[in-house]
């Protein structure tokens, strides 16, 4: 079976209203930027990533553990950014020597859908703040296993 970039963008839109709850992934109940992404494995590929990304919610944390860009070339293609596309996940660092702990997933050219710290599950608008921190894309697997 194939995964169309618009079944993507429709089960991240489904989420959209899914409360914040920091490593959780139950739609409509609570999750947080990973556990969309988790979310939307679950219900287009059948399976649940084997990994349990456990992080800190402490935006500023700097153990230099890139778990989620692990994750994202396991279970993702890489893309390079002037690549990425509606459908992607991009993963965000929010400053310099900081780890990447954000993941959104694109939605339209310039919008994203994410959970983020205390805010339910929305699409944005992708502004130029949030741009220079994008630092990896991946593309999800559009064949399921």
């Amino acid at each position: 079976m194939l995964v169309k970039t618009e079944d993507i963008i429709a089960e991240a839109r489904d989420w959209i209203g899914t409360p914040y709850q920091h490593q959780a992934s139950l739609k409509g109940i609570g999750c947080d930027c990973i556990g969309l992404v988790r979310g939307i494995f679950r219900e287009l590929y059948g399976y649940e990533v084997a990994e349990n990304i456990n992080y800190s919610s402490d935006w500023g944390d700097s153990n230099r553990n890139e778990d989620i860009i692990a994750a994202g070339f396991k279970y993702m293609t890489s893309v390079p950014l002037n690549e990425m596309a509606p459908g992607d996940m991009v993963a965000v660092r929010w400053a310099k020597g900081r780890v990447a702990k954000h993941v959104m997933i694109l939605t339209e050219e310039g919008k994203a859908a994410h959970s983020y710290n205390n805010s339910p599950t929305t699409e944005i608008h992708l502004s130029d703040w949030w741009k220079r921190r994008i630092v990896y894309a991946f593309r999800f697997p559009r064949e399921v296993n």
